[in-house]
Formats: structure tokens, sequence, C-alpha cells
């Protein structure tokens, strides 16, 4: 196998940043669309250009670039947009209905629809199994839940991408060891509800204002 270059590329919802290969003679152009393999799996993304040595891209995702994005591409990736908004709508519902102390803020299938990613927040211990099993059964894919409040201090995997999600490994996997257990319903929010409330606000002024590209 030829020794590829590698590219900076812009992909997912929350416009994620990898290190991406390109075996062989191609060398996609800055801001070209392409399709690549991430460490999540197939994606849509953009090129921003290439991972210049003066650059410290060391803590960087890998992938492997695929091919450049067809019309046909952007197509299913724009059906997908609508599959995962109707996943997400009835994400929140469902956890409204629960009772479940989290907000669901965004949702994304990748672009062979196997999985799908629901980013929340969580501020108290909840067990997901349930939901992300009948979700994953309603809508014709794996859920993955990523709880953002502990994406960064949770090792064991069980609320990031590659652990099944929030709650998934059992009782208090959302929450378990943070937000519940450092007080983020004091100060200003005296109950649970009240924080609740602050995060619907939160996403809906999120969700009534368009998305701005960063390209």
């Amino acid at each position: 196998m030829n020794e590829g270059s590698e590219f900076l590329v812009s992909h997912g919802r929350a416009a994620a940043l990898s290190r991406c290969t390109a075996l062989g003679a191609w060398r996609p152009q800055r801001l070209d669309r392409v399709v690549l393999q991430s460490a999540r799996g197939l994606e849509l993304g953009d090129v921003l250009g290439p991972a210049d040595a003066a650059c410290d891209t060391t803590n960087l995702s890998t992938g492997q670039l695929i091919r450049r994005a067809t019309a046909e591409d952007v197509a299913v990736a724009e059906a997908l947009r609508q599959r995962s908004a109707a996943l997400l709508g009835d994400f929140q519902r469902e956890v409204e209905i629960l009772g479940l102390p989290m907000l669901a803020l965004d949702a994304e299938l990748l672009l062979d629809g196997s999985e799908a990613f629901v980013q929340v927040l969580c501020w108290g211990d909840a067990t997901v199994t349930p939901l992300v099993e009948k979700l994953s059964l309603g809508h014709a894919t794996r859920v993955r839940i990523v709880d953002l409040s502990r994406a960064k201090s949770d090792d064991h995997g069980c609320s990031s991408c590659g652990g099944g999600g929030c709650g998934s490994c059992g009782e208090g996997g959302c929450g378990e060891g943070g937000c519940a257990k450092d007080s983020c319903s004091s100060g200003d929010f005296k109950t649970a509800d009240d924080l609740t409330a602050y995060f619907l606000k939160l996403r809906e002024e999120m969700l009534s204002h368009p998305r701005v590209p960063l390209l």
C-alpha cells in the first residue's frame, strides 16, 4: 500500500476535526466535500487543507479519505439530517415522559445510516438502556448516547460513543460522579425541575437560530 498524504478534515454536526490519509495519487483540495472513514464510521466532511507539519495534530483523531462526495452522497446526507431531527424529537419526548434528568441537544446519523449519535447533558443518575433499545428499534439504527457533561472525564466509555451510551452499562451511567455530585442544581437552581426548565429554554433558543457554517 502506498503511503498517503494527510489532510485536516472537518466533519459531523459538531464540526469535529480529524487527520485523514488520502491514499494513492488522489490529493483533495481545500473545501472539497469528501466521504471519510472516521473514528465513528462513514461520514461526510470538508477538507480544510494539508496536515502541516508546523501544526500540532498529535491529539486529533485519525481517519481515511474514501472519495470525493458525489451528488448522491449529499442527497443521502440531507435525508439523514431529516431522520436525525425526527430521532432528536422522539428522544426528548421520551426523556420528558420518563422524567429523566437529561436534555437532548443534537442527533446525527452516520452516512450509511448504521448508527446514530445523540448528544445529551445529564445532571443526575439515570438508566437509559430501555430508551435506547426502543429508539434503536423504532428508527432502524443503533442509537448511541454521548453525554457532553462527562465526555472529557469519563475514561471507561459508559457515556462515550464507543461505550454504548449514557447509562447503557447500568444504573448511574448518566451523571454518576459528574454533574449530579457537583451540585449543578445549587445556586440559582433550587430544584431539578428548575434546572430542566433552564436547559429546555436554552435548547429552544439554540434551535430557533439557524446554524452558521464555519467555512
